[in-house]
């Protein structure tokens, strides 16, 4: 049997009183994401206005990539943030507080919105990687031990290539440069690329190694334990509100392309072919342990890790 968390089921199991038994009493929260469509529910519940309806004042404060916002939640400077859940994962492993509050981006094969970009017209598969300078948004992270299982699956040894970090909107023009040899990037840096401004193509998803192409949760939206415990209220109506704004960005993607672009500077062509991400619904320990023991399997931190010692307790 699985374990999964509905927004609401993870809000009881957290010990959050559901909203009907507390006053909405205005509360500022401080929030950490990414410039990228997978990191925008945020963005979005801060233009949608959902946030407001559930009596948050939200600060949404955009980092370089989840690995820099992970430092900020346990810092306590941020409140709340997302990043992906290797990265999460590796922070538990090291005694950070770290727990799960609400489910971000999840890979869908048939909506594929993060991919392998590159210019260069004589790297023609991932055999012809080898030796080369590859961008990924965060060091030891999930864009990075998939791109490493992805060209594993290719017959390519990852140690023979060069990973270097990268914010997502830079990588088109470094590609373009030949700063670096490819990148992966995703949306809307990845339809960027693709523009008849950049013209690069498309060599892989790396996102296919993960899972076997079955869906996974790529982000999650988290927190402390001890900002939890403080804040049960306020982190309650953080889950609701990502609730509504997620089921309005997965029924409306045109309505929250106009938001994103609002925050990314995006052109007429990019707004119109871009792959939108799917947000998640819930919290289920099978979308999230596929990430975990790939994190595992590269090393990223050890012991390995159970999805449901980052999830909310029962």
């Amino acid at each position: 049997m699985t374990t999964r968390r509905s927004f609401i089921a993870a809000a009881a199991a957290l010990g959050i009183a559901p909203a009907f038994a507390q006053a909405q009493t205005p509360a500022a929260l401080r929030i950490g994401t990414f410039l990228s469509d997978s990191g925008a529910q945020a963005s979005f519940a801060q233009d949608g206005g959902y946030f407001k309806k559930h009596g948050l004042t939200a600060e949404v404060r955009f980092m370089a990539s989840g690995t820099a916002i992970i430092p900020g939640v346990t810092s306590g400077s941020l409140d709340v943030g997302i990043s992906n859940v290797g990265s999460l994962g590796a922070a538990y492993s090291h005694g950070l507080p770290i727990v799960l509050l609400a489910p971000g981006s999840v890979y869908d094969q048939k909506k594929q919105s993060t991919a392998m970009i590159v210019a260069d017209p004589a790297i023609k598969t991932a055999a012809n990687l080898a030796g080369k300078v590859i961008a990924v948004n965060g060091l030891h992270d999930l864009v990075m031990f998939a791109t490493s299982a992805w060209l594993s699956r290719n017959g390519v040894d990852a140690s023979a290539v060069k990973f270097v970090e990268m914010p997502f909107p830079t990588m088109p023009n470094a590609v373009g440069r030949g700063t670096v040899d490819a990148a992966v990037a995703a949306e809307p840096a990845l339809s960027t690329a693709l523009s008849p401004a950049f013209g690069q193509r498309i060599l892989g998803y790396p996102y296919d190694a993960v899972n076997d192409r079955k869906p996974f949760l790529i982000t999650c939206w988290f927190t402390t334990q001890g900002w939890l415990k403080a804040h049960q209220d306020v982190a309650r109506r953080f889950v609701e509100a990502l609730s509504e704004t997620s089921r309005w960005a997965n029924a409306d993607p045109a309505q929250t392309a106009l938001i994103l672009a609002k925050h990314i500077k995006l052109s007429p062509d990019v707004l119109a072919t871009m792959t939108r991400s799917t947000y998640g619904r819930s919290l289920e320990a099978a979308e999230i342990q596929p990430v975990l023991d790939l994190a595992f399997k590269d090393k990223l931190f050890s012991p390995a890790i159970a999805a449901t010692a980052i999830m909310p307790s029962t």
